[in-house]
């Protein structure tokens, strides 16, 4: 039973098979963000004796980088990125999904990585009730499906770009 959840789950948020509701929304994005802190807090702590604050994730790369991760070994900025990147395909392709189950745009999606909105996108796409066809049933195709792992690539491939651009002119 605890396996067909937990397959359940794993479907939910790294697939575009089913719609994504508030509740799965909201509890997916409590889970995944304590997961998330609690990872970050152990490799920052091991890494260099400092404590990762919740509040640390509403300040910029380069004054985290700054403060918190000064004189850490050159292999955690590395480790923190490909620990945070399922959980960016997690958030995108769920507020995504949701979004679109809400009737808004999929594009409300990207205030995601927009820090302090991120949050209150979140609470918001909590609340708003799904307005999607009932009738479709689960595994159908959506009218968006297509579309959506090749905006999810553009994201990420952008974001490659961005990071590139800042390490190579040492902004982070």
């Amino acid at each position: 039973m605890t396996v067909i959840r937990l397959r359940r789950w794993l479907r939910l948020w790294f697939t575009f098979e089913d719609r994504v509701g508030p509740r799965e929304y909201f509890f997916s994005g409590c889970a995944l963000a304590v997961l998330k802190y609690v990872g970050d807090v152990a490799l920052v702590y091991a890494a260099t004796g400092r404590v990762w604050s919740p509040t640390d994730y509403l300040s910029p790369v380069a004054s985290l980088v700054a403060a918190k991760l000064a004189g850490a070994p050159p292999a955690l900025l590395p480790l923190l990125a490909i620990w945070t990147l399922p959980f960016l395909w997690i958030g995108v392709s769920m507020s995504m999904r949701r979004a679109l189950d809400a009737r808004l745009s999929a594009w409300f999606a990207l205030l995601f990585f927009v820090p302090g909105f991120s949050y209150a996108s979140m609470a918001l796409m909590s609340v708003l009730p799904s307005r999607a066809p009932r009738d479709v049933p689960v595994g159908a195709p959506r009218p968006y499906e297509h579309r959506l792992p090749r905006a999810l690539l553009a994201i990420a491939a952008g974001i490659t770009v961005a990071f590139g651009l800042a390490f190579l002119f040492n902004l982070v």
